[in-house]
């Protein structure tokens, strides 16, 4: 129920500045000088719905060549879905979706890791995952994981310093006379 100091005349204003002229609740609260929760009060009941964001459907007769045998990682390929996606899409539209497909992902982020040397990060972003998602599974598939920083280039080893014996006693060699420094 609106608060009763606001009269009929600025609850219609309200309801005009809003579902008219689309303007945001704070500017509608600045425009008649009350709180954001008032404005909430105000149009209580009156909010229009907002359209929601629609997904995009599967492709016609891809539940049907997963059925038939089709990988998940080439329909991936092919309609763009990531293959976890894919998955989950392919579970809401009815399709036998087993444990072989999760298999298939498993499969997929060992090979990214081990053959294509991604990092663990690239392939969770890849494959809308988590990182602990994909360590976990490289770890559970006995995959040796690599130490921090490998995919940078290794540097060449410096020379050892200090070989030279009458550098590191002090001793200087100066025109061929040999002496103590000091």
């Amino acid at each position: 129920m609106p608060p009763r100091f606001f009269n009929l005349e600025v609850q219609q204003h309200v309801r005009k500045l809003h579902n008219v002229d689309q303007w945001s609740k704070p500017a509608i609260a600045a425009e008649i000088g009350c709180s954001l929760t008032t404005v909430y009060v105000l149009l209580k009941g009156i909010e229009t719905p907002r359209p929601r964001r629609t997904r995009r459907g599967l492709p016609a007769g891809t539940v049907r060549r997963y059925n038939r045998g089709e990988t998940v990682a080439s329909i991936a390929a092919r309609t763009g879905y990531r293959p976890s996606t894919l998955v989950r899409l392919l579970a809401a539209a009815g399709a036998d979706v087993t444990a072989d497909a999760e298999e298939q992902v498993r499969a997929d982020i060992v090979h990214r890791y081990t053959h294509r040397r991604e990092s663990i990060r690239t392939i969770a972003a890849a494959l809308g995952r988590s990182y602990g998602y994909v360590r976990l599974t490289l770890t559970t598939q006995n995959v040796e994981l690599r130490p921090r920083g490998t995919r940078r280039p290794q540097r060449p080893p410096a020379e050892p310093q200090g070989t030279d014996p009458d550098q590191f006693f002090g001793v200087r060699n100066v025109n061929g006379v040999s002496g103590m420094v000091g």
